[in-house]
């Protein structure tokens, strides 16, 4: 809880089968509770220029990346959800301290 803490966090589209999909460009919504905060977001993508400092982001071959920080001060449980239309929707806790 120092906040200067990251954590990176990589957000895969799947089939049914649990395999990253290559082809997927979902649109992912990132949403964070807790005493953490979206420092950025990213896919990896050279022509894609969407701000970093964005709470959605394309994926790009299947995935994208969210990075959190912990806010200064403050522990306890981080959670982070990620949703894209027509794919069910994950959450990860993380715990600053």
């Amino acid at each position: 809880a120092d906040g200067n803490s990251l954590v990176f966090v990589t957000v895969r589209i799947v089939d049914g089968n649990n395999l990253t999909v290559p082809t997927a460009t979902n649109l992912v919504h990132f949403q964070i509770s807790g005493p953490g905060v979206i420092a950025a977001t990213g896919n990896g993508d050279p022509t894609d220029h969407r701000s970093f400092h964005s709470d959605q982001y394309n994926a790009f071959n299947g995935k994208c990346l969210v990075i959190i920080r912990s806010e200064k001060g403050r522990s306890g449980q981080i959670v982070l959800k990620a949703q894209s239309d027509g794919t069910l929707a994950a959450e990860t806790a993380i715990t600053s301290e």
